[in-house]
């Protein structure tokens, strides 16, 4: 499920010690970006539900979380395996061609060759290879998401400059 202003954050995944604690597995770059955050947003029967954080600290690759009110394992064990979300406030700020998948909806998007494509529909978010999804005049176009491609964003225009592989958008069109 999506959340309007909110993006995923990461998942509860296990229980840690047997004071409450909680393990969880974020989906960022940099954890130390996240260390001040003071609520997460749990997603309890499709609604994001805030639990205030009374400690946060990096363990590895993930945080042990402590919760306010969430004080015995019994009851942390009712949040694992549950999403996270964060508000849209919280992730710092990308520029140059770095974006978030979210953020380019709608965004025209035009190539030096071919030139107008379309609008950014939607982000099909593949392990190896994302695609932008463009719809161009009623037709889906799929261009990779790669630094070679990926010319300029400019979010001022809402605009995305690429150079796709010569003939793939023609490929979609004809």
């Amino acid at each position: 499920m999506e959340y309007q202003n909110y993006f995923y954050f990461g998942k509860l995944t296990k229980t840690f010690g047997s004071a409450g604690q909680v393990l969880m597995f974020p989906d960022v770059d940099d954890l130390t970006d996240y260390l001040k955050i003071d609520k997460l947003y749990v997603e309890i029967d499709n609604q994001l539900i805030p639990f205030f954080i009374r400690n946060l600290k990096v363990h590895g690759n993930q945080f042990v979380v402590t919760l306010n009110n969430i004080n015995s394992m019994e009851r942390a064990t009712l949040l694992t395996g549950k999403k996270v979300f964060l508000p849209d406030e919280y992730l710092p700020e990308l520029s140059g061609t770095r974006f978030y998948y979210h953020e380019i909806i709608g965004y025209e998007v035009t190539d030096v060759n071919f030139g107008t494509v379309g609008k950014v529909i939607k982000v099909i978010d593949l392990p190896q290879n994302p695609l932008f999804e463009i719809d161009s005049n009623g037709k889906n176009v799929l261009i990779p998401i790669s630094g070679e491609i990926i010319l300029q964003v400019d979010r001022k225009k809402r605009s995305i400059t690429v150079e796709a592989p010569e003939g793939l958008i023609e490929l979609y069109l004809e």
